[in-house]
Protein backbone atom coordinates (compact mmCIF):
# COMPACT_ATOMS: atom_id res chain seq x y z
CA UNK A 1 0.00 0.00 0.00
CA UNK A 2 2.57 2.35 0.93
CA UNK A 3 5.20 1.00 -2.07
CA UNK A 4 3.97 3.91 -4.29
CA UNK A 5 5.33 6.69 -2.41
CA UNK A 6 8.67 5.51 -1.90
CA UNK A 7 10.79 8.18 -3.77
CA UNK A 8 8.53 10.71 -3.18
CA UNK A 9 10.58 12.01 -0.13
CA UNK A 10 14.08 12.35 -2.41
CA UNK A 11 11.51 13.84 -5.48
CA UNK A 12 10.71 16.66 -2.87
CA UNK A 13 14.33 17.09 -1.67
CA UNK A 14 15.63 17.38 -5.72
CA UNK A 15 13.14 19.91 -6.41
CA UNK A 16 13.19 22.50 -3.64
CA UNK A 17 16.62 22.27 -2.95
CA UNK A 18 18.02 24.14 -5.90
CA UNK A 19 15.51 26.92 -5.31
CA UNK A 20 16.19 27.07 -1.41
CA UNK A 21 20.29 27.31 -2.29
CA UNK A 22 19.39 30.04 -4.70
CA UNK A 23 17.82 32.07 -2.60
CA UNK A 24 19.99 32.05 0.24
CA UNK A 25 22.92 32.78 -1.85
CA UNK A 26 21.11 35.83 -3.28
CA UNK A 27 20.27 36.79 0.19
CA UNK A 28 24.13 36.75 1.27
CA UNK A 29 24.29 38.55 -1.63
CA UNK A 30 21.87 41.60 -1.11
CA UNK A 31 23.37 41.85 2.44
CA UNK A 32 26.90 42.26 1.04
CA UNK A 33 25.83 44.73 -1.08
CA UNK A 34 23.73 46.87 1.24
CA UNK A 35 27.14 46.77 3.61
CA UNK A 36 29.32 47.97 1.12
CA UNK A 37 26.34 50.84 0.21
CA UNK A 38 26.83 51.83 3.93
CA UNK A 39 30.52 51.31 4.50
CA UNK A 40 31.94 53.55 1.61
CA UNK A 41 30.08 57.01 2.31
CA UNK A 42 31.12 56.11 6.16
CA UNK A 43 35.09 55.26 4.80
CA UNK A 44 34.82 58.80 2.37
CA UNK A 45 33.97 60.64 5.38
CA UNK A 46 36.76 59.53 7.92
CA UNK A 47 39.19 59.55 5.15
CA UNK A 48 37.98 63.55 4.28
CA UNK A 49 38.04 63.77 8.63
CA UNK A 50 41.83 61.94 8.93
CA UNK A 51 43.30 64.24 5.67
CA UNK A 52 41.71 67.36 6.84
CA UNK A 53 43.15 66.91 9.98
CA UNK A 54 46.75 65.54 8.31
CA UNK A 55 47.26 68.70 6.17
CA UNK A 56 49.17 67.65 3.16
CA UNK A 57 52.36 68.03 4.83
CA UNK A 58 55.07 65.31 4.29
CA UNK A 59 54.97 62.67 6.37
CA UNK A 60 57.32 62.65 8.93
CA UNK A 61 57.03 59.54 11.37
CA UNK A 62 58.32 56.05 9.89
CA UNK A 63 55.34 54.04 10.27
CA UNK A 64 52.81 57.16 8.92
CA UNK A 65 50.17 56.12 6.63
CA UNK A 66 48.66 58.08 4.01
CA UNK A 67 45.03 58.55 3.03
CA UNK A 68 44.44 56.07 1.30
CA UNK A 69 46.35 53.31 3.63
CA UNK A 70 44.27 54.53 6.38
CA UNK A 71 41.02 54.10 4.40
CA UNK A 72 41.94 50.71 3.50
CA UNK A 73 42.72 50.13 7.00
CA UNK A 74 38.94 50.52 7.90
CA UNK A 75 37.87 49.03 5.30
CA UNK A 76 36.62 45.67 6.99
CA UNK A 77 35.70 42.73 5.42
CA UNK A 78 36.69 43.97 2.04
CA UNK A 79 40.66 42.97 0.34
CA UNK A 80 42.43 46.00 1.09
CA UNK A 81 44.00 45.63 -2.48
CA UNK A 82 40.02 45.89 -3.97
CA UNK A 83 39.15 49.26 -1.91
CA UNK A 84 40.89 52.56 -4.50
CA UNK A 85 40.95 56.03 -2.92
CA UNK A 86 40.76 59.42 -4.72
CA UNK A 87 41.90 62.21 -2.94
CA UNK A 88 42.07 65.81 -3.56
CA UNK A 89 43.50 68.49 -1.25
CA UNK A 90 42.98 72.36 -2.19
CA UNK A 91 43.94 74.43 0.38
CA UNK A 92 40.51 75.15 2.49
CA UNK A 93 38.91 71.84 1.11
CA UNK A 94 39.89 68.14 0.72
CA UNK A 95 37.77 65.24 -0.90
CA UNK A 96 37.84 61.77 -0.87
CA UNK A 97 35.91 59.36 -3.01
CA UNK A 98 36.43 55.75 -1.83
CA UNK A 99 35.08 53.36 -4.85
CA UNK A 100 35.17 49.39 -4.81
CA UNK A 101 33.54 46.60 -7.29
CA UNK A 102 31.05 44.50 -5.64
CA UNK A 103 31.02 41.04 -7.60
CA UNK A 104 28.07 39.62 -7.21
CA UNK A 105 28.45 35.43 -5.92
CA UNK A 106 25.11 34.71 -8.27
CA UNK A 107 24.04 37.07 -11.64
CA UNK A 108 21.17 38.17 -9.82
CA UNK A 109 22.22 42.04 -9.96
CA UNK A 110 23.79 41.20 -13.89
CA UNK A 111 27.03 41.70 -13.11
CA UNK A 112 30.27 43.80 -11.44
CA UNK A 113 28.27 46.94 -9.26
CA UNK A 114 30.22 49.95 -8.33
CA UNK A 115 29.49 50.99 -4.71
CA UNK A 116 31.52 54.24 -3.72
CA UNK A 117 31.21 56.75 -1.42
CA UNK A 118 32.07 60.52 -1.31
CA UNK A 119 33.02 63.17 1.30
CA UNK A 120 34.57 66.38 1.51
CA UNK A 121 35.24 68.69 4.52
CA UNK A 122 37.05 71.30 5.59
CA UNK A 123 40.80 71.43 6.09
CA UNK A 124 41.36 72.05 9.97
CA UNK A 125 45.51 72.90 9.69
CA UNK A 126 46.07 74.69 7.35
CA UNK A 127 49.65 75.02 5.36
Amino acid sequence: MRNHRKGSGILEVALVLPVLMITLLAIADLGRYVYATNLMPYLAREGARWASLQGNRPVRKPGSVDVSQYVRSLAAGLPEDAVRVETSIEPQLVGVKVTWIFQPVLNVFGGPITVQGRASMRRAIPD
